[in-house]
């Protein structure tokens, strides 16, 4: 089994693997010369369930404002801004080719909404196993529906990650 990485736009799970924590930090320490606030995020970071072997990490800076300062050192990283409905809240970057996706980058002001939503939707679900295997159980579902479309499995997901963020109030 490959540690890292899909094809483009397909869902394929496969089961939780110890060696992504490794994988996340690896990138995680390049990252950090430039960005202090990194985070993994994503079913790669929740313990036991199967994912979709793409590390999703979550850097978070000051404020957006200067988002665009980050654009050519990421670069230089191999992360390629993608575009994005919320720019203004969240940049998108990816690394790995169309064939081979390994590394999803969400860039978010720190402290912020979407950082504190993230971070507590990955510590719930491994506090909270029943809620975890739940969450596979949708996933598995969903990745036999959507094996080819990936926008309708995320936006599938996205009333169970609701109810989770829910919690929060």
């Amino acid at each position: 089994m490959k540690t890292v990485g899909l094809k483009r736009l397909t869902v394929k799970l496969f089961p939780h693997n110890r060696k992504w924590r490794g994988v996340f930090g690896v990138e995680a320490r390049k990252i950090r010369k430039l960005i202090p606030h990194v985070e993994h995020i994503g079913s790669t970071a929740i313990n036991g369930i199967k994912a979709k072997p793409i590390i999703d990490m979550l850097a978070g800076i000051p404020s957006m404002k200067e988002s665009k300062d980050y654009i050519k050192p990421l670069a230089k990283l191999g992360f390629e801004l993608r575009p994005f409905g919320i720019a203004s809240k969240h940049l998108l970057f990816v690394k790995g080719k169309e064939k081979n996706r390994t590394h999803y980058l969400h860039l978010v002001k720190h402290d912020g909404q979407i950082w504190k939503s993230d971070l507590f939707f990955r510590d719930y679900l491994n506090r909270h196993r029943g809620a975890a295997k739940t969450y596979e159980k949708l996933k598995i579902e969903l990745a036999g529906r959507f094996a080819q479309e990936r926008p309708k499995y995320t936006k599938a997901k996205w009333q169970f990650i609701k109810n989770i963020l829910d919690k929060r109030k």
